[in-house]
């Protein structure tokens, strides 16, 4: 298992379906997520990529959360 510095070398990528995740749900996450990774859109299949600043657990399962999130307080 690889140590905490290692993994945070690590870009994560995360592809994500546009039927449950909107776009600018995903921006929004990116810009509050700031403090602890950078991130970027890749492409139009809203694939993701994050680069943690810092040990985070589960960094792509938060900030998959927390998009979902956004993205319901968006349709209501």
């Amino acid at each position: 298992m690889k140590n905490i510095k290692e993994k945070m070398k690590q870009k994560i990528k995360i592809k994500l379906s546009n039927k449950f995740y909107d776009k600018d749900a995903i921006k929004e996450a990116l810009s509050d997520f700031a403090g602890v990774c950078q991130g970027r859109i890749l492409n139009d299949s809203i694939e993701v990529e994050l680069e943690p600043k810092e040990p985070v657990e589960n960094l792509e399962g938060e900030f998959c959360n927390y998009v979902l999130g956004l993205t319901k307080d968006k349709l209501i």
